[in-house]
């Protein structure tokens, strides 16, 4: 399982042990690593929470609220015609 380490200085962009950190943050594939590089330079590990399962009823909502914003930000623009012009 992948662990992620934190830096103290979040603008860190760079290689710490082997492992790429972008914006302060490292994802290290062998835990034990991870574990490892964090405790001997004083990084923060960051546990990541399990994702929960979404029922068939949530993602229809979430749906629904994507289709809403859509109608309301799709703006079509007014094709002029001669008798416009006149």
């Amino acid at each position: 399982m992948a662990i992620k380490v934190k830096v103290p200085l979040n603008s860190f962009n760079g290689y710490r042990g082997g492992v790429k950190f972008r914006n302060g943050i490292g994802v290290f594939e062998d835990e034990e690593h991870g574990r490892f590089i964090a405790e001997s330079l004083g990084y923060e590990i960051i546990e990541d929470e399990p994702k929960k399962k979404s029922t068939k009823k949530e993602d229809k909502d979430e749906d629904k609220e994507t289709e809403a914003k859509r109608k309301t930000t799709t703006r079509r623009r007014r094709t002029t015609t001669k008798k416009d012009n006149e």
